[in-house]
């Protein structure tokens, strides 16, 4: 075998550097707060490590050590250099990792899916050596991918990469033995297929240096992006400061994975084990698949109205909120955000959205802060940090709508904000919500209510009890219809394929079979009101006082009258509604009626039958005589027979492309498809159907006018 000699280093540039910073502008590493320059080595371009690793160029920075393209002089060859600073428990952990990871040799289809070092050395610091790796270079992340893709990757190319991150996974707990614990977009990174990807990067250094900052004792390079490759490469498992070698039973306790996508299990502080990365993988996919657009595009499809809840910094984990400037960053998050949903196709976020196939603004009208502020320790903080998104989002957008995440005066700014509404949730039981018919009667009306969860509480499945008493409790609403303006049943759907029910009741629960979903009654009675209501409350003069028989009127600009009744009773009784000066007139009459106890589910879904309509006369004097079965709802229409129809679907979740994509590979067995990514990739995938189930995944890319579309 021949061996080639040691190529020599290459001569630096000397062009002049792209920029130039101040001395007093902060840049990469040294804008995180705890950053101390006596902590990381200064590597300058053109340096030789240990006779062998020239540095090229910068590629990263994280918040422990720096990344630098390398050429290895010995293997003619390109290298990626991390050097960790010194002080940071992460280097020894990856350090370790990467030799026991390097020392097994196993054929699993996993293994090449894991960066593994090539070597590793030491550099002398000022108090200790920083612990340098040697790895195999890669291209961009899958953060870059979601940045491309306005938030999301397509659900076909996400498949792909997802198969391959198993498999590493699998490799990592099945063979390796080790747990990753932070498994993020950031460290999933495609495999370079072409060199010449990095070729270019070379030349383009060369003849154009990097921005830096140029201070006595070293120098700050700017970081150099990887741009699109023409084809994608495997996804690969990288960075393992935080991962775990098992030397037992593979039963840890000790604290493990970002704050904010713990699993179960370390927030509650019990041991754990391999899951953790299938948990963090789950929400990667959830976060990466699910994009903000499907839940407009939703409302759009059902006529719905959207309300936009932002983060307000209050965590689940026991952390304390954050506030003020920690906050910040979540507040023009939340800007940027509303940007994306209404903003011009003349502003960034505007022109992202018709990008990915939306050039109109969804109709946003509010936004709510937060949810739920009230627990779990955020009571108190609340207060500044409502405020806090109150005047920025206000000051941007000031038409918006701003809600609460909470009623609770003592979580609240005092005085609260003018304009602002109150989110109140009530979870009740029956007798509650009867009780509650006149709850509102008395609220303070300078501040606008949206019932932003309620439901019957108490049973695994609506119950013809339950839809009465939020019958009675929705009239309460319409009689107070200045004060509560929006209303929503929560949960409104639940799958009980693959759970039995985690929030029950639920308004719509359903199956993955042929006609699996279940209509509850209290979901007939919120279709029941939502298709009939007036203009104006009317007032009611009664021979009887409300209870077990409630009601309200209201009336519609073109003279309809609409009467709600609700029997809260096992019995039946005799109604008779008289409209004054209205004799001779015909009326429909929409009725729900059922045992207390009878309910609608997934083994028995046509126990309550659909609320039936009939047409009813009134006598020479105007009256109507019906008949109010036990525990039953009511609806009557008086003037013209008009009637609002309605109709339900379920809106498909689907994806917005800005232009459909060619097919451009095949591969033997799989079915070709496609899409397009962003503004210049057209994705390929081949799908192998098994036992009629979409069982492999395969991808690859070809690139368009790709220049103004680098991530």
């Amino acid at each position: 075998m021949t061996v080639r000699d040691a190529s020599p280093p290459r001569p630096l540039s000397n062009a002049e550097p792209e920029e130039i910073y101040s001395e007093t502008v902060r840049l990469e590493e040294e804008t995180f707060s705890w950053y101390d320059p006596d902590k990381w080595y200064p590597v300058r371009i053109g340096e030789v490590f240990e006779s062998r690793y020239q540095v090229l160029l910068k590629l990263g920075f994280g918040s422990a050590s720096t990344s630098w393209l390398c050429r290895d002089l010995r293997e003619h060859s390109y290298a990626t250099l991390k050097v960790y600073a010194t002080g940071n428990s992460q280097a020894s952990v990856e350090k370790n990792v990467l030799r026991h990871l390097g020392d097994i040799t196993s054929d699993h289809p996993g293994a090449r899916l894991i960066r593994v070092a090539k070597n590793t050395f030491e550099l002398p610091g000022k108090k200790e050596n920083h612990i340098c790796l040697v790895l195999e270079t890669l291209g961009i992340s899958l953060a870059d991918i979601r940045e491309m893709a306005g938030g999301k990757v397509p659900a076909n190319l996400l498949k792909g990469l997802i198969y391959g991150v198993l498999l590493g996974i699998d490799y990592l707990h099945s063979v390796a033995r080790v747990i990753h614990t932070d498994i993020q977009d950031g460290n999933i990174m495609l495999s370079v297929k072409d060199r010449s990807v990095l070729d270019r990067l070379v030349e383009d250094e060369l003849e154009l240096p990097s921005a830096r900052k140029i201070l006595r004792d070293r120098i700050i390079y700017a970081s150099t992006g990887l741009e699109i490759p023409d084809q994608p490469g495997e996804p690969v498992i990288a960075d393992f400061g935080d991962a775990r070698i098992d030397e037992g039973a593979f039963d840890f306790e000790e604290e493990a994975m970002p704050d904010l996508y713990r699993a179960p299990e370390i927030v509650l502080g019990v041991p754990w084990n391999e899951k953790i990365d299938i948990w963090a993988l789950g929400l990667l996919v959830w976060d990466l698949f699910e994009g903000l657009m499907e839940y407009f595009h939703w409302c759009e499809d059902m006529s719905m109205e959207p309300i936009l809840d932002v983060w307000a910094g209050l965590g689940l984990a026991g952390l304390p909120p954050l506030m003020g400037a920690e906050l910040e960053p979540f507040v023009e998050d939340a800007i940027r955000e509303i940007e994306f949903v209404i903003g011009d196709i003349n502003t960034s976020g505007g022109a992202l959205r018709a990008s990915l196939g939306h050039p109109e603004p969804y109709p946003l009208k509010f936004v709510e802060i937060g949810n739920e502020d009230n627990l779990a320790g955020g009571c108190e903080s609340y207060k500044q940090r409502f405020v806090q998104f109150f005047d920025a989002i206000k000051e941007a957008y000031p038409h918006l709508t701003i809600l609460t995440s909470t009623s609770d005066r003592n979580c609240l700014p005092d005085p609260i904000p003018e304009g602002a509404w109150l989110d109140f949730h009530d979870y009740n039981v029956p007798e509650n919500y009867i009780n509650a018919f006149d709850f509102y009667d008395d609220w303070d009306r300078a501040h606008p209510v949206f019932i932003g969860k309620y439901a019957r509480w108490g049973v695994k499945w609506s119950d013809m009890r339950g839809a009465c008493s939020e019958a009675v409790y929705m009239m309460g609403w319409e009689r107070n219809a200045d004060l509560i303006k929006l209303a929503a049943y929560a949960p409104t759907l639940q799958n009980y394929d693959p759970v039995n029910g985690q929030w029950t009741p639920n308004l719509i629960p359903f199956t993955n079979k042929p006609n699996g979903i279940v209509y509850t009654p209290s979901y007939h009675v919120k279709k029941m009101f939502a298709n009939n209501h007036g203009d104006v409350v009317v007032p009611v003069t009664a021979d009887a006082e409300v209870n077990p028989v409630w009601w309200a009127a209201s009336k519609k600009t073109d003279g309809q009258f609409i009467v709600k009744l609700a029997n809260y009773a096992s019995n039946s009784t005799e109604a008779r509604i008289q409209i004054p000066g209205k004799a001779g007139l015909e009326a429909s009459f929409t009725s729900i009626t059922a045992g207390p106890d009878d309910a609608n589910s997934v083994e028995t879904p046509d126990v309550i039958a659909a609320p039936a309509v009939i047409n009813v006369s009134g006598d020479a004097d105007g009256i109507f005589t019906v008949e109010l079965g036990q525990f039953g709802g009511y609806n009557f229409n008086a003037a013209n027979m008009q009637m609002t129809t309605f109709t339900a679907a379920l809106a498909g979740i689907f994806f917005a492309a800005s232009a459909s994509a060619t097919c451009t590979t095949s591969w033997p067995g799989f079915t070709c498809r496609s899409t397009q990514l962003g503004c210049c990739l057209d994705i390929s995938y081949g799908v192998a159907e098994q036992n009629g189930k979409d069982e492999n995944w395969r991808y690859d890319w070809s690139r368009s006018n790709c220049n103004t579309c680098k991530p």
